[in-house]
C-alpha cells in the first residue's frame, strides 16, 4: 500500500488562483509521472486482489479513462472522474471530447442520457430535447440557466428557430414564447404568460398584443391584466390594437355597450359612430334596442357625432312614449325627423316608430311639422332603393310585415302609409 498512500500524499491541490494555473501544471505533471512509475512498481508485485486494487485507484488518480469507465456506476460519475483527475486544467472543449469517448467506452447495454451527462458531453441539442420531453417550464428556464455559463452562453446564439414569417428567433425566445403560449390556454396561468412574453422583447410584445384574441371576454381579470402591461409598457399602439381586436369581437357578440367602451378607450370616433350605426341595425332585426345610456357620462366628448347623437334621441323618444309621456315624445320625435344630420337610412325607423304619435290626434304637430314630415317623405321616396330601405326590410321583415315583398315593393307601401296618415293629421 505504500506506493498508493505516497502518491497520493504528493498530489498537487488544484490552486483558487488562476495565476497560479501554470506553476500548477508543472508540478501535476511532475506527479504524474511519479504516479506512472508507482504503476509500474505495483505491477511487479504478486497477482492479488490487493495489487489489482492498488494499481486501479492509481490508474484513476492519473485520469485512465479505460479504468475510470470500467469502475465508475454512472456516465455522470466517470465525466466528472475524467474532468477531475484526467484534465483538471482542460478547457470545456477538451473536456467535452474526453467525455464523448467515456461514453463509449461505459457503454454497459441500453443508453439513456440524463440531462447533465448531455451537457457534460456538449451535446446542448440533447439537453434540451430532453427538457422538452420532460416539462416546457424546465426547457423556458433551462435556457436562462445556460446564459449564465460562459460556455454555452456562446453557444445558444447559434440555436435558432424559425419562426412563422420565416425569421429566426434565438433558442430562449422561442422556447419562452412557446411556453407563455401553452400558459395562455388556462385562466390561472394567463398573468404567468403575460410574464413571459414581456421578457422577449418585440416578439414578445407583438405576442402579447395577439394574446387578446385568446381571451374569453368574460375573463375581465386578465383583460384588465394585459391592458396594464400595454399602459406600463408605454405601448400605446399595442393598447389600441388591444382596444379594436376585443370592440370587434363584442361587435360579434352584439355586445355594443363593450364594443363602445373599447373603441372610445382607443379614442376611435370613426370606429364610435359606426358601433352606434350597428346598433340601430340590430335593432331593425332583433327588436332589441341596445342599452347604452351609462357611456354618456363617462366618454361624453366621443359621443357627439351624428350617429350618436341620433341613437340617444331615438332611444329617449321611445323610452318617453312607454312611459306614456306623449307630448314629451312628440317632441322627440319632432327633432329626430326635422334634424338635417339625421341618418336618412333610419328615418322610415322613426316614422314607423313615431306613427302611434302621427295617428293619435291629439295635435301634438302643426302645419309646419307636417309640412317638414311630408318634404322628409319625398326626400325618402328620392332615394335609391337599396341604399334607404335595405334597414327598413329588415324591420318589417322582424316584425312579421310581408317578408316576401321586395325592396321596392317595401318602400311604396311604406311612401304610401305615412303620407296617407299625415295627409289626415288634424293640423290647427
Amino acid at each position: 500500500m505504500g506506493p498508493l498512500i505516497e502518491t497520493i500524499s504528493a498530489m498537487p491541490s488544484i490552486p483558487d488562483n488562476s495565476d497560479k494555473y501554470k506553476e500548477y501544471n508543472v508540478q501535476w505533471q511532475q506527479w504524474k509521472l511519479a504516479a506512472k512509475a508507482a504503476i509500474n512498481q505495483v505491477q511487479q508485485w504478486p497477482p492479488s486482489a490487493q495489487t489489482r486494487h492498488v494499481q486501479n485507484t492509481l490508474e484513476m488518480l492519473i485520469g485512465s479513462e479505460k479504468t475510470i469507465a470500467a469502475h465508475a456506476e454512472t456516465d455522470i460519475e466517470a465525466y466528472i472522474s475524467a474532468i477531475f483527475y484526467a484534465h483538471p486544467l482542460a478547457t470545456m472543449e477538451e473536456v467535452f471530447d474526453t467525455n464523448k469517448r467515456l461514453s463509449v467506452l461505459f457503454a454497459k447495454g441500453p443508453y439513456y442520457p440524463t440531462i447533465i451527462s448531455q451537457l457534460l458531453r456538449g451535446d446542448l441539442y440533447g439537453a434540451l430535447e430532453n427538457c422538452w420531453s420532460m416539462d416546457w417550464w424546465l426547457l423556458a428556464h433551462f435556457t436562462d440557466l445556460l446564459r449564465l455559463s460562459p460556455l454555452y452562453s456562446n453557444l445558444l446564439p447559434a440555436l435558432q428557430f424559425t419562426g412563422r414569417e420565416g425569421q429566426y428567433i434565438q433558442a430562449r425566445m422561442w422556447f419562452a414564447l412557446n411556453y407563455a403560449n401553452y400558459l395562455l390556454k388556462y385562466d390561472i396561468t394567463r398573468n404567468c404568460a403575460f410574464e413571459y412574453m414581456i421578457t422577449c422583447g418585440d416578439r414578445g410584445r407583438t405576442m402579447l398584443v395577439e394574446s387578446v384574441k385568446q381571451i374569453p371576454l368574460g375573463d375581465k381579470i386578465a383583460l384588465e391584466l394585459l391592458q396594464h402591461y400595454y399602459e406600463q409598457g408605454g405601448m400605446k399602439d399595442a393598447a389600441n390594437r388591444f382596444f379594436e381586436i376585443l370592440a370587434v369581437r363584442s361587435i360579434e357578440e352584439k355586445d355594443f355597450l363593450g364594443a363602445l367602451h373599447y373603441y372610445c378607450l382607443s379614442n376611435n370616433r370613426v370606429k364610435v359612430e359606426h358601433t352606434f350605426e350597428l346598433a340601430l341595425v340590430d335593432y331593425a332585426e332583433s327588436g332589441q334596442l341596445a342599452e347604452l345610456d351609462s357611456l354618456k357620462d363617462k366618454y361624453d366628448p366621443l359621443l357627439n357625432g351624428e350617429r350618436a347623437q341620433f341613437f340617444f334621441q331615438f332611444a329617449e323618444m321611445r323610452k318617453l312614449y312607454m312611459s306614456n309621456k306623449k307630448q314629451e315624445a312628440s317632441a322627440a320625435l319632432r327633432q329626430l325627423l326635422i334634424a338635417e344630420t339625421s341618418p336618412l337610412e333610419f328615418l322610415p325607423i322613426v316614422f314607423l316608430e313615431g306613427l302611434c304619435l302621427l295617428e293619435d290626434g291629439s295635435l301634438w304637430f302643426n302645419a309646419e311639422d307636417i309640412e317638414h314630415f311630408k318634404a322628409c317623405i319625398q326626400d325618402l321616396e328620392d332615394t335609391d332603393a337599396e341604399e334607404g330601405y335595405s334597414v327598413l326590410e329588415k324591420y318589417m321583415i322582424q316584425r312579421d310585415y310581408e317578408s316576401t315583398a321586395n325592396i321596392r315593393t317595401v318602400k311604396s307601401t311604406f311612401i304610401d302609409m305615412i303620407r296617407l296618415t299625415l295627409d289626415r293629421y288634424p293640423v290647427s
